[in-house]
């Protein structure tokens, strides 16, 4: 089955400390999983989690992060997901 990993990500303006970012496959290939992690540059990891990682609809895959303590560091989601061609 090949897969691919073309998709188009869209990220919503933060707010109070909360991103969400959404990755959509492009057509003609099938959602078959996902997940997401929280990216940073800092030695030592901001306080940040991951509150949502879930599939919107059959194409879309949606990560929420949000920070737990207020922080300067910069930092943002990355949305994984996994599709195929099918048939």
């Amino acid at each position: 089955m090949p897969g691919g990993n073309e998709l188009a990500s869209l990220v919503e303006p933060p707010s109070n400390g909360i991103v969400v970012k959404r990755s959509q496959v492009f057509a003609g290939k099938k959602l078959l999983s996902g997940g997401g992690r929280l990216h940073h540059l800092q030695a030592v990891p901001p306080p940040i989690a991951i509150q949502e990682s879930y599939a919107v609809d059959e194409d879309t895959w949606r990560i929420v992060g949000a920070e737990t303590s207020p922080t300067a560091a910069s930092w943002e989601p990355v949305v994984v997901i996994v599709c195929a061609t099918i048939g």
